[in-house]
This record gives structure tokens, sequence and C-alpha cells, in this order.
């Protein structure tokens, strides 16, 4: 027995000490691995890295920098050059770029180019300060339903000297602010946009996402193929219409009335129309229903009651909710 204790202790010390040695054998084998495996993927030469990955990435950073300030700033100032050789100023021009966002997607940029071309340089002082600092509206992609005129004569109106009224006071030049003409600029772009995707959003939810050239187009084709041609009753084209269909009045159109898409038309099967009056901030200011009776008032007053602006509108119609004809 004792023998046996003694050997025991004996063959765990020489077990610790060829772990040990296979551990350090281990540790040698990891260092050469290492150092094996990246002498084997280290390039030869420089021209082995693949820059075309790194133009990739540049690019892509750069996207990425110019959609933030997109969203962040919504307007860019930016110069140009006119080339005509007669432009006034030496064909300097501060250009304005407006951004418009709709259902997160950028629509096409706007664009306002602006010269000057009031004073004179080299002139009194008077007219070097007018040189170089009023404005004119020089070339625009703004819409004709925006009132760019109006906001170019409120904001930046020409030089032109007023009276005060006191002989002995020097007299007064009227002012112009780009920064008020260039933030309500935009927001009546932006106001505009809304009530276009607001009418949009209705006959998506009316149903009637369909284009009407296409209705129309089909319509011919299919009486084209018809062999031979017959033209339609009076209870074929009304079945056409809706306007036998059994059930509630539905809405079969929906319309812009003016070209800054303030007024808004709905037409019903049954031959009921509703008249929307949008203002420029998306405020519903007036409401007229006419039904078979005529005008109807309490059902006009009744929806005027339940929405109040334009981004309603379209839930109104998906909930069947406060359009109901007369």
């Amino acid at each position: 027995m004792p023998a046996e204790s003694f050997s025991e202790p004996s063959a765990l010390d020489d077990e610790i000490t060829s772990l040990k040695r296979r551990a350090k054998q281990l540790r040698a084998d990891i260092k050469t691995h290492v150092s094996t495996l990246a002498s084997a993927y280290a390039p030869e030469d420089q021209e082995d890295v693949p820059t075309g990955l790194l133009d990739v990435i540049s690019q892509q950073q750069a996207h990425v920098q110019e959609s933030l300030w997109r969203i962040g700033a919504g307007v860019t100032a930016f110069r140009a050059k006119d080339p005509d050789p007669r432009a006034v100023d030496g064909g300097a021009i501060l250009g304005i770029r407006l951004e418009i966002m709709r259902s997160g997607r950028f629509l096409q940029p706007y664009v306002v180019l602006l010269n000057r071309p009031y004073g004179a340089k080299g002139g009194s002082e008077a007219d070097e300060y007018v040189a170089k600092t009023y404005l004119r509206v020089h070339r625009h992609t703004v819409p004709n339903c925006i009132p760019l005129g109006g906001l170019a004569a409120r904001y930046l109106p020409p030089p032109t000297v007023t009276a005060t009224g006191d002989e002995d006071a020097p007299a007064k030049r009227k002012i112009q602010d780009l920064t008020l003409f260039v933030k309500e600029l935009r927001q009546r772009l932006v106001a505009y946009h809304n009530r276009l995707g607001a009418v949009a959003d209705m006959r998506k939810a009316a149903g009637l996402g369909g284009d009407e050239k296409k209705r129309k187009r089909k319509r011919n084709e299919d009486t084209t193929t018809r062999e031979p041609p017959q033209e339609p009753s009076e209870e074929d084209e009304s079945q056409e219409d809706g306007i036998n269909d059994s059930g509630p009045p539905r809405i079969v159109e929906i319309s812009l009335a003016d070209a800054e898409a303030q007024q808004i038309k709905i037409d019903w099967n049954n031959g009921d129309v509703c008249r929307l009056v949008i203002d420029t901030g998306g405020k519903v200011e007036k409401c007229v229903m006419y039904g078979a009776q005529g005008r109807d008032m309490p059902a006009a007053r009744e929806f005027l009651q339940r929405i109040t602006r334009v981004e309603g509108l379209p839930e109104s119609i998906r909930r069947k909710r406060g359009l109901e004809p007369a």
C-alpha cells in the first residue's frame, strides 16, 4: 500500500509535465500557422489592392451625404454663369434649388435663378450698394400656378426710392428679403404637392387609381374587337357608369377643378356632387354638396365639422365616413 501511494503522485507529476510540454508545442505551432497565413494572403505589391472598391465606397459616402443634406436643408444655393455674352453683371447667377419630398421620395427639384441688373459698379456709393445687393428673378422652373411674380414683388422689390414726407430726412429705399422669399416659396410648393398627393390618395382610396386615358383606350379596343360592332344601349351605358348599381351610392370620379389644386370635385354614381375648397395651408375652407333636391347645406356643415384638413380626406373615403352624398 505505501508503495502505491508514493507512485501515484509521481505519475501525476509526469502527466502535468507532459501536458505543459504539449501546450508549449501547440503555442509554437499557432505562431507558425499565423505567420504562414499572413504571408500567404499578403499582397505582393501595391497594384493588387482593389482600388475599385475604394471608388465605390467614396461614391456611396458622397451619395449618403447628399441625401442627408437634401433631407435636412431643403433649400440649397449655388453659383452659376449665364453663357450669354451680353448678360448683366458679367453673367453672374445666384441659383436657389428647392427640394420637395413626397411619400418618402424626392420629386423633381425646382430651381430659381437670380441676377443683379440694378445699379452700376464703379459709380456712386449708393449705386455700388444697389449693384451688389439687389436681386431679380431671371429664370425659374416653378409651376405657373404658384404666384412667383407676386412673391418677388413683395420680397424682392426693385430699388425704388420713396419719399419719407420730411424734406430734411433722406429718402428711403425698398429693402429686399431673400430669406422670406425662399421660405414662402418653398412653403407654397410643399402645400401644392400635398394637395396633389391628397387627391391621388383619395382616388386610390375610392378605387379610381387607373388613368382615365387607359380606361378610354381599353374601351375603344373592346369596341373595335367586336364583330359586328354594336351600338351600346342606354341601359348598357348606365350599367357601365354604375348608375343602376345596387347598394349605397359610390364615388365614380375625383378630380381637380383648378390648376392650383385648391378646388376638388367629387362625383357619385347617383348624380350627387361635392365641391371642396382648400386654402394654401391645406385647410378645408368651404364645402358645397348638391343632391337630387338641390344644395344640401346640413350635409356640408356636417362634413366641415368632421374633416378640417386635406390630409383627412383620403382616410374619410377609406372608412366611408364624412363624404356621404346628399
